[in-house]
């Protein structure tokens, strides 16, 4: 299956605007690749599916769109 993705924020680490998965894939899942890709954990981030915020364990399925925010700190 197909899914989106768009990130939101500023960072070094690389995402593809979209995703090949097999089927039962979750948003854990995502992660995972993308810290293998990069080569270190993604932290702190807000990951949103169909606009609904989620958790790692949420199955996806064809044509989600997911919507990755990076936590920014400030004071």
């Amino acid at each position: 299956m197909i899914v989106k993705i768009k990130f939101i924020g500023v960072t070094d680490i690389d995402i593809p605007s979209e995703m090949s998965l097999e089927k039962d894939a979750t948003v854990a899942d995502v992660v995972n690749y993308l810290e293998r890709v990069n080569g270190s954990p993604v932290d702190g981030l807000t990951i949103l599916v169909n606009k609904e915020k989620t958790s790692l364990d949420t199955k996806l399925q064809e044509d989600d769109q997911i919507l990755i925010l990076q936590v920014l700190g400030g004071g």
